[in-house]
């Protein structure tokens, strides 16, 4: 091999090197956003959940008249008929 073939190969082997080490960094740089944003989803899920159970705790009165009011209104449609 010629010294000019023999530096080619030695550039090409420190490229590819460089683009797996690239790779690397990017895909663990990915698991640990992928990670941190699982956990952040799963928190926020979490307050949503207990919002609306504290919600529907403090509007009760309100959701059973509304309840009671949908309940009523098909009877007086059906009676007009």
């Amino acid at each position: 091999m010629t010294e000019l073939q023999q530096t080619f190969l030695v550039y090409s082997a420190v490229y590819l090197i460089a683009k797996c080490g690239l790779f690397a960094c990017l895909y663990v740089a990915l698991v640990i956003v992928e990670k941190h944003a699982r956990e952040r989803h799963k928190r926020l899920h979490h307050f949503l959940v207990n919002k609306r159970q504290n919600e529907e705790v403090r509007w009760e009165v309100a959701y059973k008249n509304y309840e009671k009011k949908k309940a009523i209104l098909p009877k007086t449609l059906q009676e007009a008929s």
